[in-house]
């Protein structure tokens, strides 16, 4: 038997692309006049705005993260925009023409969307009022205490081709040598200066140099050459700390709206009164929290 495919499945990705995209746009249509915000199309008598782009280029780059940074104005996309704007515009006018707005399916459909939207919209005021900059610092206090941030280690290396000039560097620096000039005139790494390899963390570099790294205190360097792929290495710590409080806002922000969330949600469910029932009809006893 042939397999049946839905008319709302075929259409969903068309208007997913076009129609959808203009519903939060279509509202703002002739609303801006100014010379910032120039007429981009007229379709039947309506004037539509570079303004009215904006929403079709968000949903663009919610499913092409390859658009993510780019502008309406932007000549590689602007077209494509256009035509979007001018599609959606016609759709959504033959729609209306068509009284499918004032259809129960319809209907329905709205009623679902504006709960689901009202649920999302709620959880983002509880996000923004939880998740400040000055929570997400106290959480860093709180991680820092625990020693429950990423440590971060400064270090420098010295590259040699051979394990036996790493030796020889080694057994210079235990003379007293100073490293970054050895770095300036030995290292096959000529891109940093006297061998700084910066601020990382354990899985921000090679496993062979992080294991090295972490494993010495302030001012050590490591007493045997460190084999990578690229050569042998020298390697030196010059600081520790924890990670700094901008490298991980997102990671602290969304815990910290998980838990707001959790929160929020535990709170509603103690001041409802909740009745839940099995499939054969019957109330349970204890509700699901």
């Amino acid at each position: 038997m042939a397999r049946v495919i839905s008319s709302r499945r075929l259409i969903a990705p068309f208007l997913a692309s076009t129609a959808i995209a203009l519903v939060s746009a279509l509202p703002n249509a002739q609303a801006a006049t100014s010379s910032g915000d120039p007429v981009v199309a007229q379709i039947n008598g309506k004037s539509y705005h570079r303004t009215d782009l904006a929403p079709i280029l968000q949903r663009l780059q919610q499913q092409n993260q390859q658009l993510q940074g780019m502008t309406v104005d932007d000549p590689n996309i602007y077209p494509q925009l256009v035509q979007q704007l001018v599609t959606g515009v016609l759709v959504v006018d033959a729609a209306e023409k068509a009284k499918l707005d004032r259809d129960a399916t319809f209907k329905k459909r709205m009623s679902e969307l504006r709960s689901t939207m009202l649920e999302n919209y709620y959880a983002e005021t509880v996000i923004t009022h939880a998740a400040t900059p000055a929570a997400e610092k106290a959480l860093y206090d709180r991680k820092v205490a625990k020693n429950d941030v990423p440590l971060e280690v400064h270090a420098r290396h010295i590259l040699l081709g051979t394990e036996q000039e790493a030796k020889a560097v080694i057994d210079q620096l235990d003379k007293g040598g100073d490293f970054a000039k050895l770095a300036h005139d030995k290292s096959l790494d000529t891109n940093s200066d006297g061998g700084d390899l910066k601020w990382f963390t354990a899985q921000q570099i090679l496993p062979e140099l992080s294991q090295a790294a972490f494993g010495l205190k302030k001012g050590e360097y490591t007493k045997t050459p460190v084999h990578t792929k690229f050569g042998f290495h020298v390697v030196q710590v010059l600081d520790t700390r924890p990670a700094p409080l901008d490298d991980l806002r997102n990671q602290l922000g969304g815990e910290i709206a998980r838990d707001a969330i959790r929160n929020k949600v535990g709170e509603l469910k103690s001041a409802a009164k909740v009745t839940l029932y099995g499939l054969d009809g019957k109330a349970i006893a204890t509700p699901a929290q």
